[in-house]
């Protein structure tokens, strides 16, 4: 089960605080269930990112060990953080992919434990705040970054790709859009309720963060949440998951040269009820 990276709002103000207690009572929530489930395998020592320069495009692979799914959790984080950093200061990566290894899901959101751990508001917004300032040095890369997904992108995952200049996803049907943390009393966290506007529009932003559908991807397309759909490939020399991730891998280091050479561009429409390009540099 998973959760957003934290809350949105940077300052003390009631609604603040308010969304503070909303994160506490979700935290306690999941706490119960940790403590009605089985123990959480201890952290493996194994690298959760690996790094893979093709053409000037550096390939981050998502892959967080013993794990079934992809989530943000410390460790994870922690390594992205760094990553972010090879990728800046690089100057033979022109541009970034961001991909996974797992078969389910790109990132499948934030890990509940973490919020299960925080034992006060001070525990929670230390929390949002370092989601927010890793996603907005994400956004601020300045360098083209692409999100290729396959498989779940959910809540802070999703926002993860939100952060990124370009989105490609699969047409499979395990590939969905969503950020479902509303159903833990909940907003997104770490710039979804900037982003995602300014993206799609106040009417299909609004209905996603409140209502926590999932958006399949033909959908996702037509409201301009991914930028290019990969239609999944069927049994070859490999099985077709493994298949469709290693295209869905091509198009994107592809895409990513195309858009550090200025040969490639998003093509976006205007959306309903639009706001201004979303400005998430603190």
């Amino acid at each position: 089960t998973q959760s957003t990276w934290g809350v949105t709002s940077l300052s003390l103000s009631a609604p603040f605080q308010l969304m503070l207690r909303s994160v506490t009572r979700a935290a306690g929530r999941a706490a119960a269930l940790r403590a009605s489930s089985t123990a959480t395998p201890a952290a493996s020592s194994a690298a959760a990112l690996e790094l893979d320069v093709v053409d000037g495009v550096g390939v981050v692979t998502f892959d967080l060990p013993d794990a079934k799914k992809n989530v943000l959790n410390l460790k994870l984080v922690g390594e992205f953080t760094a990553m972010l950093g090879k990728l800046k200061s690089d100057p033979a990566i022109k541009a970034a992919v961001f991909i996974s290894a797992k078969d389910q899901s790109f990132i499948a959101g934030a890990d509940i434990q973490m919020l299960a751990a925080a034992k006060s508001a001070l525990d929670v917004e230390t929390i949002a705040r370092s989601g927010q300032a890793v996603f907005n040095e994400l956004a601020n890369l300045g360098k083209p970054t692409v999100a290729a997904i396959h498989g779940e992108a959910l809540g802070g995952g999703f926002e993860l790709a939100l952060a990124c200049s370009y989105r490609i996803a699969t047409n499979h049907p395990k590939t969905v859009c969503g950020l479902p943390e509303v159903m833990l009393g909940l907003l997104p966290g770490s710039g979804g309720t900037q982003r995602l506007p300014a993206l799609v529009g106040l009417i299909e932003a609004t209905t996603m963060m409140t209502t926590g559908a999932n958006v399949r991807p033909p959908k996702a397309k037509k409201i301009g949440l991914v930028d290019q759909l990969v239609e999944p490939l069927g049994p070859g020399l490999g099985e077709p998951e493994a298949n469709t991730r290693r295209y869905l891998r091509e198009v994107a280091i592809e895409t990513a040269k195309g858009l550090a050479a200025g040969t490639v561009k998003a093509k976006r429409e205007k959306p309903l009820l639009s706001v201004p390009e979303a400005n998430t540099r603190r």
